[in-house]
């Protein structure tokens, strides 16, 4: 960039005015003074031509005074009322006073948040729903097919390898190398692919069992809430399995009921421990050195009246077919009703 003024007008450009910023100002030259004009008639004085700065306009004084009144003075716009209320109550509420108006208008727009959040889980709601619907669709199928194919798979696989023993092995390794080769190839193909399909039967069944366990959760919920109580359906649940084990159902099929049959196991304990209760109550006390009472002929009536209570339990139960009363059914089988 150069300094040298323009040949027209001695002025210098924009650009070379910036690039002067940079330089060191140089010393003032002495100039000669100017003559003075001479005030005749036939020597008017001569003007100085304008520079530029004399013909640039004046900038406009920048003070510190606050704006004009009509703007200070302007009202803040106006708070309008939620868009859900009716005339009525639009009407009423433009004749509250500001603050009120902010009020309102805050918890409305905090009320149409919740609603707006409600309504969005709600839809992830369905949505995950119809997701869990469609793959548990897809793994009923999946299921179907493989407890069809893996058993005869695995069946064909072992009557086709039977004789593949390591003494078998052996000896055709000796007696026929080639032919040992390529008969392990085959076999360890076949048993990959095996193994392959094992895999997918595994997880599968894993993910089948987890949408049981979904499903039954929520039908329990409905027919037996208090066993999913939050605060006491852990211990009953407990309670249950203990239940269930003293009866004799093996600890790994317990996993395995619907809600349905949890739900009349339930009931079967809970009757069971109130029999218990109702039988310790009802039993007398005596003092520990009195002697025992003396047996006599009318406990050997005990039996038919056993008898006769097992027979109205079970026709009973043959008229209404409820479940409380198949198990008075079953109690009064086993004497204990």
């Amino acid at each position: 960039m150069t300094s040298d003024a323009t040949p027209e007008t001695g002025a210098i450009t924009v650009d070379q005015a910036v690039g002067l910023l940079g330089q060191a100002p140089e010393p003032a030259r002495e100039t000669a003074p100017a003559p003075e004009p001479v005030d005749d008639d036939d020597h008017p004085p001569i003007e100085a031509e304008p520079t530029a700065e004399d013909q640039a306009p004046e900038p406009e004084a920048v003070t510190g005074d606050a704006p004009d009144e009509e703007n200070a003075d302007a009202a803040p716009p106006p708070i309008r009322a939620p868009q859900s209320w009716d005339a009525e109550a639009k009407a009423k509420f433009e004749t509250l006073p500001r603050d009120l108006q902010e009020v309102v208008a805050a918890r409305e727009s905090d009320r149409d948040k919740a609603v707006q959040r409600s309504v969005q889980e709600a839809a992830d709601a369905r949505k995950l729903a119809q997701v869990r619907a469609a793959e548990a669709e897809s793994v009923t199928r999946i299921k179907a097919v493989l407890d069809q194919i893996v058993p005869a798979a695995l069946h064909t696989f072992r009557s086709k390898w039977t004789d593949w023993t390591p003494a078998r092995q052996a000896e055709m390794a000796r007696a026929d190398p080639a032919g040992y080769i390529a008969r392990k190839a085959e076999f360890e193909a076949e048993a990959a692919e095996m193994g392959r399909l094992n895999a997918v039967n595994h997880e599968t069944q894993q993910a089948a069992y987890q949408q049981f366990v979904r499903t039954q959760a929520a039908r329990l919920a409905e027919v037996a809430p208090a066993l999913v109580d939050p605060k006491e359906g852990p211990a009953r649940r407990r309670a249950l399995g203990d239940y269930l084990q003293r009866e004799g159902v093996p600890s790994d099929q317990i996993p395995q009921l619907d809600a349905n049959t949890i739900r009349l196991a339930h009931k079967a304990m809970l009757w069971d421990e109130a029999q218990a209760k109702a039988a310790t109550a009802a039993r007398p006390t005596r003092p520990a050195s009195a002697p025992p009472p003396p047996v006599r002929p009318a406990a050997a009536q005990a039996a038919p009246s056993r008898t006769r209570s097992r027979d109205a339990a079970i026709q009973r139960l043959d008229q209404s077919g409820s479940v409380d009363d198949a198990v008075r059914a079953l109690k009064a089988k086993r004497g204990q009703a």
